[in-house]
Parts: C-alpha cells; structure tokens; sequence
C-alpha cells in the first residue's frame, strides 16, 4: 500500500469516528462526499485549500455544520467530544474575531466575488492562541439560493507567532532609538548650558587678584547651573574647602591662590568663592557620586604635595550632593546657605 493510500486510510478511519450516533456519518458529510466526487471544482478547492482541517455548514440549517477532526486536533481537543454544531466552535474564537468573520460572510453572501478569507485566533486548549486562516466558498441551489457554505483551514501559528516577536524586537529597537535621541537632547541641552557658564565667567572680572568670583558673580553663575541641573534632571555638587589654622596673615595670599591653582587643575568645571578668610565654597553640576569623591580625593592629595613657604596649613576638603529643585539663590547669603547648610 502507497503512502497515498495509507493517508486516506486513515482519514476515513479518522472521519468514521465521529457520527451521528449511530455509527452513520452526519448528513452534511455524507453530502460532502457526494459533492466532491460529482463536482470537479469542488474537488479542486479541497485538493488546493484544505490543509488543517475542513468545515461544511448548512445555511439553511443554520445550527448543523460540519467539522473535520483535524480543526479540533488543532486546537489541542479530541475530535470525538464534538458535536457537529457551529456552536462548539463559536466559544473558542476571539470574538473581535468572530465579528470580522460574520461581516466578510455577509458580504460574500451579497457577492460571491467578495472573498470570504480571513485569519482569526482560536482559544488552544492549554489557553495559548492558535491562528487560523479561514477560507470559504458558498454554494447556490438551481434557483440562486445560498445553501452551504464550504472551508478550509490552515493553521498559521508558527508563522504569526515569529510575526509577533519581531514586531515586539521592532518596537524595542524604536524604543531605544527614542532614548538615544532623547539623551542626545539632554546632553546638548548641558553643553548649552555650561557654555553659557563658561561665557560668563570670561566675561566678569574675578573679586581680587586670587581669581575667586565676587559675591554677585558668584550668585548668578549658581543661579545658572541651578537651572541647568533643573532641566536635565541632575544634582550639583558642592566643595568646602575648610582652613582651621593660619600662623600669620601673610599666608592668606599663598593659601588663597595655590589652593585656587589646584581646585582649577582639578575640577575646571566649578565655579569657586571665598565665603571668608577661613572657608572656601565650590559648586558645579553633579556627573556622579563616584566621580565627585574621586575628585576630592585627587584635590586633597594635590594639596598635600604642595610645597608652601610659610608653614603648612591645615586644609580640610568636603563635598555634598544638592538638590535645589529650581530653588534659586536671591542673594550671596541665601546661596551660601543653600550649597552648605
């Protein structure tokens, strides 16, 4: 016996199962082998179409409608606890679905060049979604009638289901995309933003000859990175540069200026005031916490190696994480309070 043979063998054995109870093949079957056998076009479309199961329903006996066992195997279900009702199937179809395939019906009905074709998803029976392609033809009586409706299925699942992840992988790479350009954005709006920092602080004379802003400079350059750090999300840093002793006045200009020498080469970014004789105050945009102790680690360590002609003072180096939150300095005061309090 040819593998051809044996197929249909076991079709037949497969379409023997299910009956009408009293082991005779439901009537629309039985008028579906006719139908195939005597009509060639018939034949055609179950040879070309059916490939996951076919379906027969009675138009006119709207209830009746024929379903082979493989549609059910499809679905995860045994064939044999199915009635031949277009109820069974109804439960088990998306409705959005259903909706689709009633309206293309209806339209094929009014005009048979309309093609009733769609892909619609079945509930499987361990709750995952099965896709089927549904495709029908109807047949007329001799007086224009439609009386059957005849179909197919193809099961498209695995081709769907590779559809669905990459769409999902596209929609990821749009995703990031978006973030890239976003934080682009963010990172020309912070070189706007220091640019203009820098501009001002070329423009305006420091306070004296040790290179610390004045009061007013000072104010309105925070003011600004305040702003800044405001539009991009981000927090400032502040340094405390503390000096507890001093032998003699003379020292003031060295440790005024090799300490300002240092805190430049160091963090060029910030700017720096003289709050008094005995406190130093930096501040700048925060880029990381890491980053911000290394930086204070690196100041300590240069000012330690440097070679003071009077005697070494004592120079203690903080720094704190601030978070204005648009909060602007109304005055020198009011901003030295904000960066140390």
């Amino acid at each position: 016996m040819n593998t051809k043979e044996e197929q249909a063998q076991k079709d037949d054995q497969d379409i023997a199962a299910i009956t009408n109870g009293e082991g005779l093949l439901h009537y629309l079957e039985n008028e579906l082998h006719d139908l195939l056998h005597e009509d060639v076009l018939m034949f055609d479309f179950f040879q070309d179409a059916a490939s996951d199961g076919m379906w027969y329903w009675d138009l006119i006996e709207t209830d009746n409608e024929w379903m082979s066992p493989k549609f059910w195997k499809t679905l995860g279900i045994d064939p044999t606890t199915k009635q031949h009702l277009a109820s069974e199937w109804q439960d088990l179809i998306y409705e959005e679905d259903l909706e689709v395939a009633r309206r293309n019906l209806k339209l094929h009905l009014a005009n048979p060049d309309f093609p009733y074709d769609q892909i619609v998803r079945y509930y499987h029976r361990d709750g995952s979604t099965v896709w089927i392609r549904c495709r029908g033809i109807a047949i007329y009586n001799s007086v224009g009638q439609a009386i059957r409706l005849l179909g197919s299925h193809t099961d498209l699942t695995p081709v769907m289901e590779k559809q669905q992840a990459l769409i999902a992988s596209q929609h990821k790479a749009e995703h990031l995309e978006r973030y890239v350009n976003d934080l682009e954005h963010e990172l020309n709006v912070t070189k706007s933003h220091l640019g203009f920092v820098e501009r001002r602080l070329s423009e305006c004379q420091p306070e004296d000859d040790f290179g610390f802003l004045n009061p007013n400079l000072f104010v309105i350059t925070v003011n600004t990175l305040i702003r800044s750090a405001h539009a991009i999300g981000a927090k400032l840093i502040t340094l405390r540069i503390d000096i507890s002793s001093r032998n003699a006045i003379e020292q003031v200009a060295e440790i005024s200026t090799k300490t300002l020498n240092v805190l430049k080469a160091v963090a060029p970014s910030y700017c720096f005031t003289r709050i008094n004789e005995n406190l130093i105050c930096g501040v700048g945009i925060k880029i990381s916490v890491e980053a911000a102790a290394e930086m204070v680690e690196n100041i300590n360590r240069q000012l330690y190696s440097v070679k003071w002609l009077t005697v070494k003072p004592q120079l203690d180096v903080t720094y704190k994480v601030i978070n204005p939150l648009g909060e602007e300095c109304s005055d020198f005061a009011h901003c030295c309070e904000l960066l140390l309090r």
